[in-house]
C-alpha cells in the first residue's frame, strides 16, 4: 500500500494469459505488449501483476509487466 501521493505514469506494458472454457474446448493464450519510450524526467520503476478468476465461461489467469516513471514526492 503507497501512503504518499506519488503518481505512476505508465509507458510499457507486457500482458499475457490464458483463457480456459468450461465447454471443453482447448485453452486459449493471449500476449499483448504495447511500448512507448521511456519519459527522460523521472525516476524509473518495473511493477509487476498476477491475476486468477472464473465466471460462468470459464476460467482466466493474467500475468503482466509494467513499467511506469514516477516522480518522488516532496
Amino acid at each position: 500500500m503507497t501512503t504518499n501521493h506519488q503518481v505512476g505514469i505508465p509507458y510499457e506494458f507486457h500482458i499475457t494469459g490464458t483463457f480456459t472454457p468450461n465447454d471443453g474446448s482447448p485453452t486459449q493464450t493471449f500476449s499483448d505488449d504495447l511500448a512507448k519510450r521511456a519519459p527522460r524526467n523521472g525516476r524509473l520503476d518495473t511493477c509487476t501483476f498476477h491475476q486468477v478468476g472464473s465466471d460462468e465461461n470459464g476460467s482466466f489467469v493474467i500475468d503482466g509487466i509494467v513499467k511506469i516513471s514516477y516522480t518522488p514526492a516532496h
